[in-house]
């Protein structure tokens, strides 16, 4: 009997000490996992921090001037640890740049697509004011939804890797419309046919010229939106003159 009774203790005592030891882990893996997703919300706001700490400086001062040391003192971070999340001065400034420096080029690359060249001889011959429209809005709202990253490339990028990005990118541009208005000729051999070569590089450094000066001169909203319109349209009417 007192064998029996002693069997059932240790039985017992072995369910308890089951019982906690998996509740303990659980409670261990949830408060790790608080944890870390606490730990990762703080690296993301230092990481913010850095960035809007440098975009003010660079902003102010230029990549070439900025210093390093200052944008962690702004930050409140210490150096060391900013290395932790950036390897250089130069990597923050192409993390700035980045969305815009995306934005061109998806701005560029679906001017110039097959899409755009269905609709070319209703853009010569008007047919399609829509299309008009469409286009003012997109660069209106492209030159002010990146303004700063805009500002940053066109006028604060000398001594980082981005500092020939406007040239790199005009270059694009010509060759992206070159390729466009070459395929639109096939498709519509009626057309008067090609513009010089060089006349679509000008008007592809006309188009960053006119950012830049937007930038510059600080445009309030009403005042880009109205410059913007007037550009495109002196820009798809210039077009039109020479192309029909």
């Amino acid at each position: 009997m007192n064998n029996l009774f002693l069997g059932k203790n240790i039985y017992l005592n072995f369910l308890f000490i089951f019982f906690i030891s998996k509740k303990y882990k659980y409670f261990c893996f949830a408060n790790k996992n608080k944890h870390c997703s606490f730990m990762q919300v703080q690296k993301d706001n230092i990481r913010t921090n850095i960035l809007n700490a440098a975009e003010k400086i660079f902003l102010e001062k230029g990549f070439a001037k900025a210093n390093i040391r200052e944008i962690a003192k702004a930050s409140g971070v210490g150096l060391g640890n900013l290395y932790n999340y950036f390897a250089s001065k130069d990597q923050i400034f192409r993390t700035l740049v980045e969305p815009t420096v995306k934005r061109l080029h998806e701005t560029i690359y679906e001017h110039h697509s097959p899409k755009y060249s269905k609709h070319i001889e209703e853009m010569m011959t008007f047919d399609n004011p829509q299309l008009l429209e469409n286009q003012i809005e997109e660069y209106v709202n492209l030159t002010i939804e990146c303004r700063k990253g805009l500002e940053l490339l066109l006028s604060k990028a000398q001594g980082s890797s981005m500092e020939d990005f406007v040239d790199k990118f005009t270059d694009i541009c010509t060759e992206q419309f070159l390729k466009f208005m070459r395929n639109a000729e096939l498709q519509y051999p009626h057309l008067k046919g090609m513009c010089h070569d060089f006349t679509y590089h000008l008007q592809s450094v006309w188009m960053m010229q006119c950012f830049n000066e937007i930038i510059k001169h600080k445009l309030k909203d009403d005042d880009i939106r109205q410059v913007v319109t007037d550009y495109v349209k002196f820009e798809f009417y210039g077009w039109r003159s020479l192309i029909n």
